[in-house]
């Protein structure tokens, strides 16, 4: 049995994605990069479940960070620990993901996403 990783929700959903890919070397041959700000709440954060989307801390009672997505190097993910954990693992492909882009401008977050993936290169 194998999995395709999905690094923004599982490490939203509270597990180390890096230790993840560890634990399943050899079993994860597609890994999703995918990045992202914000705290696990009790609201689920995923635009397509019908709620609207809550824009800044000021929107949330509890001043928590709302979820959103961002390009790959400009949220909370450890991109160059994750892409040699990902080599580590034996990861084949590596999809870079954004479901959706919070300033409306996703062939500028492709790009930043890109260069992100340039600098790691070298």
């Amino acid at each position: 049995m194998q999995t395709e990783l999905d690094t923004c929700w599982v490490k939203y959903s509270g597990i180390d994605p890096i230790a993840y890919l560890g634990k399943y070397a050899g079993r994860a041959p597609v890994l999703h990069l995918k990045d992202f700000v914000g705290q696990k709440t009790d609201q689920p954060p995923y635009g397509l479940l019908g709620l609207p989307p809550l824009k800044t801390a000021i929107d949330k009672p509890d001043g928590a960070i709302p979820f959103a997505y961002r390009p790959l190097g400009h949220g909370c993910q450890d991109v160059p620990a994750l892409w040699k954990a990902a080599q580590d693992a034996g990861v084949m492909y590596v999809i870079v993901e954004q479901d959706n882009s919070p300033d409306g401008d996703p062939l500028g977050d492709a790009g930043k996403s890109m260069e992100t993936l340039r600098k790691m290169r070298g």
